[in-house]
């Protein structure tokens, strides 16, 4: 008996297609979608085909054509030919594509620079183009993405619905939200949990531990961090990783607006922690809107690097603090990066935050911070609690 990742087609789903854990045995082929439906597919009533964007995905359909099991895993082939009556389909199908092959060395050889070259173009404008397909994408699918993956999430935590505390957070929300030109809808959830951690889903959906309510020496911190995940909604990361992260076919998808699809496909990777890990120009372009935010919203943009600082002094191990942190660029040059940016982006006008920073921390039960000592710049942190 064999377990592989796939899905499945079929005319029962909403869809017409989901995700699904595929077993095969020597008697039957056995699909089960992530809510919990199954389908049972007859090796001695199905057809198979190996095909595909990649031409390795594995197709076994019923004869009337209304059920169809796939996958591109690497033991989908070998565990199809372990069924007795599926053996000799699976041998034909590999024969012919043997077949196939180039007679000549030379010929190959030249092929395979020609098909390199091109693959290497089509990866450049691929790239191209899922940017613009991410931005030419309905706002509408990055909440779908968001709604489905919080509602089925383990946060790691119960949620805090202490209104000196949740309303706080959201007002912060509320005052960086002036920068959203697309106009995503923040919904905040705070989660008792020692994480000196925040993150953003898709669409809007933010979720921010109290860990770093208690680590951060004012609402101003706080707001640095929330600002750079709001970084990530506003230019859409989190769509450009759920194609990056699940191949070629996913980013046809993404091209032609397959939002359906996509939905479950994200949802899926939201729950493994694929996409709380964006690469390095994520990251930089997160601190850079973050930034930016925080100037029209007239917050200090310097205070961006307060939670960096303070981490980087309590922690040996700083990346395990923050999950965004992770291995994007080094603590030190983030620190420096922001710091140099924010000189030109500062306000000419700051505007304290209407929160009540003391209060939030009583509430959690967390005293306030002692102030910290100026910085070697000489430069002194807002530490006023509030």
């Amino acid at each position: 008996m064999t377990t592989l990742h796939g899905g499945i087609f079929s005319q029962q789903l909403p869809d017409g297609r989901a995700g699904a854990e595929i077993t095969i045995s020597r008697e039957r082929l056995l699909a089960k979608t992530r809510d919990g439906q199954t389908f049972e597919l007859d090796p001695a009533n199905c057809t198979l085909e190996l095909g595909g964007a990649s031409g390795r995905m594995w197709f076994c359909r019923s004869s009337d054509g209304s059920l169809t099991l796939f996958s591109e895993d690497v033991g989908m082939g070998p565990a199809l030919a372990d069924v007795p009556r599926l053996r000799e389909g699976v041998q034909a199908i590999l024969a012919k594509r043997r077949g196939k092959r180039w007679r000549s060395t030379s010929t190959a050889t030249v092929s395979m620079v020609l098909i390199a070259a091109l693959v290497f173009a089509c990866y450049l404008g691929l790239r191209k183009g899922l940017r613009s397909a991410v931005l030419s994408l309905p706002e509408s699918a990055d909440e779908r993405i968001g709604e489905m993956a919080i509602n089925s999430m383990d946060l790691g935590g119960p949620v805090v619905e202490i209104p000196a505390v949740k309303d706080s957070v959201q007002a912060i929300v509320d005052r960086l939200d002036s920068y959203d030109q697309a106009k995503f809808h923040y919904h905040v959830r705070v989660v008792r949990a020692p994480i000196t951690n925040a993150f953003a889903l898709p669409g809007g959906e933010i979720v921010v531990y109290t860990g770093l309510l208690t680590a951060a020496p004012n609402a101003e911190a706080v707001a640095g961090v929330l600002a750079h995940e709001i970084g990530h909604v506003v230019k859409r990361h989190g769509l450009e990783r759920i194609a990056q992260s699940v191949g070629i076919a996913a980013a046809f998808q993404m091209l032609v607006g397959d939002v359906a699809g996509l939905s479950a496909l994200g949802v899926q990777l939201l729950r493994e922690g694929a996409l709380m890990s964006y690469g390095r120009d994520q990251e930089r372009e997160a601190d850079r809107v973050g930034m930016q935010i925080m100037q029209r919203a007239g917050i200090d943009p310097q205070n961006l690097a307060v939670i960096f600082r303070i981490l980087q002094k309590q922690h040996d191990d700083p990346p395990a603090a923050l999950a965004w942190l992770s291995s994007h660029p080094g603590m030190s040059e983030r620190i420096a990066t922001v710091e140099r940016a924010a000189k030109s982006l500062r306000p000419t006008t700051l505007r304290p935050l209407d929160v009540h920073f003391a209060e939030l921390r009583a509430a959690l039960g967390a005293p306030l911070p002692q102030p910290t000592p100026p910085d070697s710049t000489g430069e002194k942190e807002q530490l006023d609690g509030k």
